[in-house]
């Protein structure tokens, strides 16, 4: 899986498991895990990798896990061997932050993820192992979950009807950027036209009384939409026609008019 910084980089999380066992593993039981409250459950250690070295237990692991006889898990350690049992536990990055950690919640060091990022992750990554149990089956994950993402482009921007601007991105996450405002004047007719649809406000119209679409009495907004034709086609077609019947009762007598002048010059 994969955690994110606070630039939205992706940094690859390799969670590897091995049981505590001397007997078979070679890995023996830290000091303080032996004398913890849950020494007689099924112990293991967690690691931020694929290949650990058992001869010296490099890398140290993260944290510890123990599953009680049922194989429902019993207690987490972080690495410093505290138990996380909804108790505050102080982590040092950043220096001194307090977290809450629940039980099978562990701390993922910064470190342990890209040293060279050290800082960048702002909260700290938590890892959240409650759901983990112990069985006599395979191992297999059921579900997987996380509340971080990657970089992402926008990709579209709708307005909705309340006039609220929301933008989505690549990474599937979206974002209301604001809203909207309407205003309305005393007067409309006051208002001083300067061209391009716009008008100012003037003491005729009155000052703006603003509010949100869809509220009290301003209507709703319609992105991209375009308004119907307030056109009366039929009105219209009788004033077109009576327009030409008048052009060329125009014309006629303009045309009578020269018949009558060119008389007058044929007159000797």
């Amino acid at each position: 899986m994969s955690a994110f910084d606070s630039q939205g980089v992706a940094v690859p999380v390799n969670l590897y498991f091995r049981k505590i066992d001397p007997a078979t593993s070679g890995l023996a039981v830290p000091s303080k895990l032996a004398t913890a409250t849950n020494q007689n459950t099924d112990q293991w250690a967690i690691y931020n990798t694929t290949v650990v070295d058992l001869a010296t237990n490099t890398p140290p692991p993260i944290g510890y896990m123990a599953f009680d006889a049922s194989g429902a898990l019993a207690a987490t350690y972080d690495t410093n061997l505290v138990e996380t049992t909804n108790a505050a536990t102080t982590v040092t990055t950043p220096p001194n932050a307090q977290l809450t950690l629940g039980l099978g919640q562990l701390e993922l060091p910064v470190t342990a993820l890209a040293p060279s990022i050290v800082g960048a992750f702002t909260p700290i990554p938590i890892l959240d192992l409650s759901k983990a149990t112990q069985f006599g089956t395979s191992f297999n994950v059921s579900n997987l979950t996380q509340d971080g993402y990657t970089a992402g482009e926008l990709t579209s921007l709708s307005i909705e009807p309340t006039g609220v601007i929301t933008t989505r991105y690549s990474n599937g996450q979206t974002k209301n950027y604001g809203q909207l405002a309407l205003a309305d004047f005393r007067n409309l007719q006051g208002l001083a036209p300067v061209g391009g649809g716009e008008y100012l406000e003037t003491s005729a119209s009155g000052q703006p009384v603003r509010g949100s679409p869809g509220v009290g009495k301003f209507g709703e907004l319609r992105a991209g939409a375009v308004e119907e034709s307030n056109v009366d086609l039929t009105a219209e077609l009788v004033s077109m026609m009576t327009a030409q019947r008048n052009y060329q009762a125009n014309a006629q007598t303009i045309k009578t008019q020269d018949q009558v002048m060119q008389t007058l010059v044929n007159l000797r």
